[in-house]
């Protein structure tokens, strides 16, 4: 294979002269070596040249130069249907004046690239065409990752758009796959009734084993329908800022709306991140208010929850902090304990699978960025694309 060959990945095509033209870009003159072709009407060899036809294909720039070839390419006659026809070289489409090659080039930058419009500068192209290729490619290669829905997925929403009839926000609710680390599917929509009929298509719905969600009502009807066979895991972090919010409305209460205080600083950290003069602190702190006090305490016992080896021992100390709540005579704390016995299989259900929402949380952070350097987006279907193709294909490349 001649060195022209192996760098532009056309076979059927020989070199004649390289030279710049005036504006320093780079001109290359080839010509076609075919001695047949395939009429496409009829699928007959065609052996006999009718004439001859000068194209001019655009390769991926070299050095920031333009690269264009010149290329001298065949006309058969076919003898059955007594049609004319191109031939057809290899890597490069039909009626086309772009290589295959140079379409890929213009992908891997607008992958690259924080925005289309960026990629388009680079490439010196037209938005439309960049815009077409790209979400034409992304397509394709998105193909073969088109799996069933693996044994564990994560459930999250965030808004999407505003619609201009009605004024409401819009949501799009992501699928992460938790066992391939990665977005499954991206749909418009967050109640059950959208969704089910959005991953309608998807097979395998059946072979799921967990789905974590948040605290959602919407989400839980959700999955009991479409995932039959699934268990629902609570998320750890939502279930504890339940406690984190109980805390915040009694310090209200107490203290005020005041978020600069030692007070404050001490109630955000962690009790294991807490040394015994803190810890001493913070008990001194807290002595005058008893609500505020009764409130950091459930927080840690739940906290302790999750630190357990086994689920029996998480449920005989969950058990526990329910008792607790039961006799408190505060009616904030009547309200966490229902949340929490109605979420109970849920959130004892993590012992069973140890997956939460946080690489969900992640891959939404991900989609929110790609948002707003798009400035919003109108189709949800260019949108899902562009998350799940850059968070996927920048990681395998």
């Amino acid at each position: 294979m001649d060195p022209f060959t192996r760098y532009f990945g056309l076979p059927k095509v020989i070199l004649h002269e390289s030279k710049s033209d005036s504006n320093g870009n780079i001109i290359i003159k080839a010509s076609s070596c075919s001695k047949d072709s395939v009429c496409r009407k009829c699928a007959s060899l065609c052996t006999k040249v009718h004439d001859y036809q000068t194209v001019r294909i655009r390769e991926p720039d070299h050095h920031k130069k333009l690269v264009h070839i010149i290329l001298r390419k065949k006309r058969y006659w076919c003898g059955s249907c007594g049609l004319a026809h191109s031939e057809m070289i290899a890597g490069i489409s039909t009626r086309s004046r772009t290589s295959e090659r140079f379409r890929k080039w213009v992908f891997d930058v607008a992958l690259r690239s924080s925005s289309l419009a960026l990629a388009r500068t680079t490439c010196r192209v037209s938005v439309w065409f960049v815009f077409h290729y790209f979400h034409q490619m992304l397509q394709l290669k998105l193909r073969e990752y088109r799996n069933p829905w693996p044994a564990r997925i994560g459930i999250d929403e965030h808004s999407f758009r505003r619609n201009k009839q009605t004024g409401e926000v819009e949501f799009v609710t992501i699928f992460v796959d938790h066992c391939n680390k990665r977005i499954r599917a991206i749909v418009l929509g967050r109640d059950k009734l959208s969704l089910v009929e959005a991953i309608r298509d998807i097979q395998g719905a059946t072979k799921v084993q967990a789905v974590s969600i948040d605290l959602s009502l919407a989400y839980r009807e959700f999955v009991r329908e479409a995932f039959p066979n699934a268990a629902i895991v609570a998320d750890k972090f939502h279930v504890m800022r339940l406690f984190g919010n109980l805390i915040k409305r009694e310090r209200i209460d107490a203290l005020g709306d005041k978020r600069t205080t030692e007070l404050v600083k001490l109630l955000k950290r962690s009790q294991k991140n807490l040394s015994t003069k803190a810890s001493g602190q913070l008990r001194d702190l807290m002595a005058p208010h008893q609500k505020l006090r009764e409130a950091y305490e459930f927080k840690v016992a739940m906290y302790w929850v999750y630190r357990k080896a086994t689920k029996a021992m998480a449920r005989v100390h969950f058990i526990e902090i329910l008792d607790k709540m039961a006799i408190s005579k505060n009616p904030k704390v009547a309200t966490l304990r229902s949340t929490l016995i109605e979420w109970q299989r849920p959130i004892l259900a993590y012992f069973d699978f140890k997956i939460t929402n946080a690489r969900v949380e992640g891959f939404n952070n991900k989609c929110k960025g790609i948002k707003r350097r798009g400035y919003g987006y109108r189709k949800v279907e260019n949108y899902a694309r562009r998350c799940i193709g850059e968070v996927l294909l920048k990681k395998r490349g």
